[in-house]
């Protein structure tokens, strides 16, 4: 249950096995449900999740009833909406599953206690975080400088597994594109490949 998330630690940083016994002490294991709102739009994010199996991903709300997908988050990432989790503010996003899974939670009040017990999870969730702003920096600069075509190849290039797994509507909103265009995109690739 805890092997994948053990792994993603020695990645980054140097734990002893007393010390990685307390940090997975911590988690706790849920099940969630495909489509299942995590954080709703307006909650303080009381939850990180380590995802074992399964997607989620975070959305804004528009005024106008849109949804505009910010990241997808699949097996051995953290999902959170960081800013809401890390200050105790009310979130600006949605979370919600894509698909049926199995994650790991801790509370915020428990990785505080953490940060207390084993220091080396500053540096690990230091080293994650960077990461993250480093990913969604990509994500934008993507947006702005890539025409959308190129956004989706880049996708699949990158990312070829989750291709046929995420939803076209939630693919097309996270490449800032219509679920229209995207067909689009997609026939003339098929067109060039035959």
């Amino acid at each position: 249950m805890y092997d994948l998330l053990l792994k993603k630690i020695d990645q980054f940083v140097e734990m002893s096995p007393e010390e990685k016994e307390i940090l997975s002490s911590k988690f706790f294991l849920r099940s969630i449900k495909k489509n299942e709102v995590l954080l709703p739009f307006g909650d303080i994010c009381k939850d990180l999740y380590f995802i074992n199996k399964g997607l989620i991903r975070f959305y804004y709300p528009t005024d106008d009833g849109k949804e505009i997908t910010g990241f997808i988050f699949e097996e051995g990432l953290f999902a959170t909406s960081n800013e809401s989790f890390f200050t105790q503010t009310p979130s600006l996003q949605i979370l919600e599953s894509l698909e049926e899974g199995e994650v790991l939670c801790i509370s915020y009040q428990a990785l505080m206690e953490l940060f207390q017990l084993v220091p080396k999870t500053i540096e690990f969730v230091m080293k994650i975080s960077i990461r993250r702003m480093s990913e969604a920096q990509k994500v934008v600069a993507s947006l702005i400088m890539h025409k959308p075509e190129d956004r989706y190849i880049s996708f699949l290039e990158k990312r070829p597994d989750l291709a046929g797994r995420i939803p076209q509507g939630v693919l097309a909103t996270y490449l800032g594109i219509t679920p229209v265009s995207l067909s689009r995109i997609r026939k003339r690739i098929t067109e060039k490949g035959d």
